[in-house]
């Protein structure tokens, strides 16, 4: 069985635009431009300004949440670019073999419902555009429940629109400058959609959270197509450069034996595009800052037992062969890393009463609702302070390494170690024409 390697050179040279190439910081302002530059990030602003916060309250608590965001991911992903692993490799080594899927899992359940979530806001740009076409689509009769939470005419323009990236940066360094684009671009956009929120309010005479709603209220019809259309773009170029790529990888990670990149991207289509139901979270603006804050729970203790681990416990040093062999040094006993297994049963229970009145009101936990308000912080410096603790008392020497290794013979220009001339050989038998797709992570032999 072949295992997989890290992304050779010739993987992190492809184009003047790819994040392998100087200067970086091109690569990353678009990647954060087709991440941010859409109508979720819009409306995740103009769900906090419905919530009773003023433009200028809203703003401060987007600038301040995007500012943490950008510092968790860039220490994450500096653990990609220094050592062009995925995430669902790079996880191995702080969680143990088998508990490394929980985090991928988490991770791919959130990918599958932000895809969702894209897909039902393209739907409502398409339909949209569809109406300012065919006006009388406006009064199609709707045959679905009003308790499922969407439409006929949006379930049709829901087909109509339904038919990671750091380890190949070309240094460790560049892979910060997502540090400054990332809020950057977020609080761009954040801050459109707190003016198109307060100015719908004053002109409409009441508060649409929503972008898509405003714009279907234009009198205009050819103003509410072309700007339907800039919207649903930018929402499509977030499915596919964030959601469906990293969903993907997830799914191969998972079923590497039956699973390509491109397999993966299918599969992603059809579970998120109905098996999430998107339309549901989107009903209102408190379901959806209830989804976002909520699956916190789960990853802020799966980012801060990775970052704690790397940077406090290994010094960034890494065996990076281990991580892709059953067998390796990151297997742990009974191939879970015990250390960060107790900080997630620790951590997690202890903020549930939180969400849970969050999904249901009526269930008082008096000023405990508090704490639950900070789980971001909570959470992480929680995980990150017991993970620490743990190790520090019982270090897991067996998987500490004095420097980074690599897998591979020769040490590239470009920071990624080159196969010797008995790895380049790979036998016909063991090639696959399907995964010719991102073929550096393509097969994951695990």
């Amino acid at each position: 069985m072949k295992l997989p390697r890290p992304n050779p050179r010739k993987y992190l040279t492809k184009s003047y635009w790819h994040l392998s190439t100087p200067p970086a910081s091109i690569g990353y302002l678009f990647l954060w431009l087709a991440d941010g530059a859409n109508v979720g990030t819009m409306q995740q602003a103009g769900a906090i300004v419905s919530l009773g916060l003023s433009w200028r309250e809203a703003s401060a608590a987007t600038a301040i949440g995007n500012i943490v965001i950008a510092a968790a991911l860039t220490l994450n992903g500096a653990i990609g670019s220094r050592h062009h692993v995925p995430f669902s490799i790079a996880s191995r080594a702080s969680m143990g073999l088998y508990l490394s899927y929980f985090a991928v899992v988490s991770r791919l359940v959130l990918g599958l419902l932000h895809f969702g979530i894209n897909t039902y806001i393209g739907a409502s740009c398409m339909l949209i555009m569809l109406e300012a076409i065919w006006p009388s689509l406006k009064h199609y009769p709707n045959s679905i429940p009003a308790h499922i939470g969407i439409t006929s005419n949006k379930m049709i323009a829901y087909f109509v629109f339904w038919t990671y990236l750091t380890r190949y940066a070309h240094k460790t360094s560049d892979a910060y400058w997502q540090l400054l684009f990332a809020p950057i671009v977020y609080l761009s956009f954040s801050f459109i959609g707190i003016v198109i929120a307060s100015a719908g309010q004053s002109i409409y005479g009441k508060l649409y959270w929503d972008p898509t709603s405003i714009v279907a209220l234009l009198p205009s019809r050819a103003a509410s197509f072309f700007c339907a259309f800039a919207f649903g773009l930018a929402t499509l170029g977030t499915n596919i450069s964030t959601n469906c790529i990293a969903s993907s990888n997830d799914f191969v990670f998972l079923a590497p034996r039956w699973l390509s990149i491109r397999r993966g991207a299918l599969l992603t289509a059809v579970l998120c595009g109905w098996a999430t139901c998107p339309w549901m979270i989107q009903a209102s603006a408190t379901s959806l800052t209830t989804f976002l804050s909520g699956y916190t729970i789960v990853l802020a203790p799966i980012i801060a037992i990775m970052v704690t681990d790397y940077y406090l416990v290994r010094h960034m040093h890494l065996h990076i062969p281990a991580p892709y062999q059953n067998e390796g040094i990151y297997r742990y006993r009974a191939g879970v890393n015990w250390r960060a297994l107790v900080t997630l049963l620790v951590v997690v229970p202890i903020h549930l009463p939180g969400l849970i009145h969050a999904i249901d009101p009526k269930v008082d936990i008096g000023n405990y609702l508090y704490f639950y308000k900070a789980l971001c912080f909570t959470s992480f410096f929680i995980s990150a302070s017991i993970y620490f603790v743990l190790s520090r008392l019982f270090p897991p020497t067996a998987t500490l390494v004095e420097q980074a290794v690599g897998s591979l013979q020769g040490e590239g220009k470009h920071g990624v170690e080159e196969p010797s001339s008995d790895e380049q050989k790979v036998p016909e038998s063991e090639k696959d024409a399907d995964l010719d797709v991102f073929e550096g992570d393509a097969v994951n032999r695990v």
